[in-house]
């Protein structure tokens, strides 16, 4: 080992300035942000995005960012996850530009990405079977009953934050599974009693054994979700959303998948 504090003054200055120069050269030459903006997205003409699977190959978001992605010449990347809070972590270790689904916007969220311009609204609803006997239309009386959902499910807040507004515990079983949808056809069999969906996708199902008619949540925006630290994504994103959210060929999209 070399004993830097034998060596003349000369010697240390010179082994000083050059492990300086190589510090330097690593922060320059090295890109500390995992993340990658709109400008390097576009130098590699390519997009990675995660998105539901049941959004993958067809469907209402991936009908969307692909209008996106062919208007900026990109080239679609897609990773496929149900479980939004893994999604979350790929994003910001920079796996991925964009979680293309729909999220609620919430301010625990905005505190982890930055959302898009609000694509949708929607509202959490309590997913129950369709007896008149045993159907809850007051949330008072979720005092002590127990919602089932899927595992790392957003909604497990809005039930905390609804046991609070109550005054009283409401149990909540997470299950293996990941997809929330699931879960509607276990309360149709009668294996759970109840679990939440968002009442645009619920309502799709169209299950005629299933209640959505109690609103556990106010209505609220959704949106895709992108990195902290890349505003010029944002900006062409959110461009893109205010424009093409005004035309025909949206409405057409929109009334595909809704309507």
């Amino acid at each position: 080992m070399i004993n830097f504090l034998n060596m003349n003054k000369r010697k240390r200055l010179l082994i000083s300035t050059f492990f300086l120069m190589l510090i330097a050269a690593v922060f320059l030459f090295v890109d500390f942000n995992v993340h990658r903006d709109f400008d390097k997205i576009k130098k590699k003409k390519t997009l990675r995005i995660v998105i539901n699977p049941n959004d993958s190959i067809y469907g209402f978001h991936y009908e969307l960012i692909r209008h996106f992605a062919d208007s900026m010449g990109l080239k679609l990347r897609i990773a496929t996850k149900h479980d939004l809070r893994r999604s979350i972590a790929g994003l910001q270790k920079g796996r991925y530009d964009m979680i293309v689904r729909s999220i609620l916007v919430t301010n625990e969220l905005r505190e982890q990405v930055d959302f898009s311009h609000p694509i949708l609204f929607n509202r959490k609803m309590l997913i129950q079977r369709n007896d008149d006997s045993i159907l809850i239309r007051n949330q008072l009386d979720l005092a002590g009953r127990t919602i089932h959902v899927a595992r790392n499910s957003p909604y497990i807040s809005r039930i905390k934050n609804l046991s609070k507004e109550i005054g009283d515990t409401i149990h909540i079983k997470e299950t293996r599974f990941t997809d929330s949808s699931q879960l509607l056809f276990m309360v149709a069999a009668g294996e759970i009693d109840f679990t939440i969906y968002n009442e645009r996708f619920a309502k799709l199902y169209a299950i005629p054994s299933l209640d959505i008619k109690t609103p556990i949540g106010l209505t609220q925006l959704e949106a895709w979700a992108m990195p902290k630290n890349t505003p010029k994504l944002q900006e062409a994103v959110n461009q893109f959303l205010e424009h093409f959210l005004k035309t025909q060929a949206y409405k057409e999209l929109y009334s595909k998948y809704f309507e």
